[in-house]
């Protein structure tokens, strides 16, 4: 007989939650992806429409799986210092990726790839009058940083760690799914990346004080300064290519 069942039961049910949610993920993405297409909608809006299936994703699980928005952080709250993690996550982010190009163009790697998601959603920032991409920015940023938050920190964290998984495990884990989970619009290189500067720093801290609200700050405001960056440089003049 097994000496704790509701152990190996409450176990299976993380695994079941963990993998169900991944699952969830990649077909939410690629329903989102066809529909998009079907519908001819420019990037930019179905780079929205497949943001606001994450959040939705996130969501729902938080609130079938019987746990509630609690247990992932959305009601943790601030305290004085944390306001002092969202410019350090954005430097990190910044620093570290801009130091990983170099690196990774040093030994040879592709890291443009100028074939991908991202590069196609890059160049249909041109059309856009300054207003209306100021606006589209916002609000594509503001759909990542609290769906992608919720989903990859708050429940994918809490979930690994009923499987009885260390804390550094846990993080770990979470930062390189949500590495990947950008790998096709980012290419392989960026993804693993972004999950090193931005999903284990984010991770850290969520696993520290359980409160998701500074890092979805950080995370809308990284993004939204990447699109505002990229749109001013493409009207100054894009890259070759572009």
């Amino acid at each position: 007989m097994l000496k704790n069942p509701s152990a190996y039961q409450n176990r299976y049910g993380a695994v079941a939650k963990v993998v169900g949610v991944i699952a969830a993920f990649i077909a939410a993405m690629e329903g989102t992806g066809l529909a998009s297409h079907a519908l001819h909608l420019a990037p930019m809006y179905a780079a929205i429409a497949g943001q606001v299936a994450i959040l939705l994703v996130a969501l729902l699980f938080a609130l079938l799986d019987g746990e509630g928005f609690r247990s992932i952080g959305l009601a943790g709250a601030w305290k004085a210092y944390d306001a002092g993690v969202i410019p350090g996550i954005i430097v990190v982010q910044f620093v570290g990726s801009i130091l990983a190009v170099f690196v990774m163009m040093g030994a040879g790697l592709d890291v443009t790839g100028k074939g991908s998601a991202a590069w196609a959603l890059l160049r249909s920032f041109a059309p856009y009058s300054p207003r209306t991409f100021l606006l589209l920015a916002l609000v594509l940023a503001a759909l990542a940083g609290i769906g992608e938050e919720i989903l990859f920190r708050g429940y994918l964290i809490t979930r690994l760690e009923k499987l009885g998984l260390p804390g550094w495990a846990c993080i770990l884990a979470s930062a390189f799914i949500f590495g990947l989970a950008h790998w096709p619009g980012y290419g392989f290189w960026m993804s693993i990346s972004k999950a090193v500067f931005f999903g284990i720093p984010t991770g850290v801290f969520f696993w520290h004080r359980r409160s998701l609200g500074p890092v979805m700050v950080a995370h809308v405001l990284m993004d939204y300064m990447a699109f505002v960056l990229v749109f001013i440089v493409g009207r100054l003049g894009p890259p070759p290519g572009l």
